[in-house]
C-alpha cells in the first residue's frame, strides 16, 4: 500500500522534507538516499508553482482595491 502524501500549503512540503531527510539518516537505505534529489526538485517545483499562485492572487487583490479606489 503506497501513503498518500497531501502538499497544501509550504508548511506541509516543510514537514514532508524533515520527514524524508529523518528517513534518509535513520535508515541508511540506498533508494531512498537515490530518490531524495528527486524528491527535492519535485518539492522544489511544487514551491515555485504555489509562489505564482499566490503573487496571482495578490495581484488580483490589489487590481481590486486600486479599481475601488480610483472610484473615490
Amino acid at each position: 500500500m503506497t501513503n498518500k502524501i497531501q502538499l497544501k500549503t509550504p508548511e506541509d512540503v516543510r514537514r514532508y522534507v524533515c520527514k524524508v531527510l529523518r528517513t534518509i539518516q535513520e535508515s541508511g537505505d540506498e533508494k531512498v538516499i537515490e530518490n531524495a534529489g528527486k524528491i527535492s526538485q519535485l518539492l522544489g517545483q511544487w514551491i515555485k508553482a504555489y509562489e505564482v499562485q499566490e503573487l496571482a492572487d495578490i495581484k488580483k487583490r490589489l487590481k481590486t482595491l486600486e479599481d475601488k479606489n480610483a472610484l473615490r
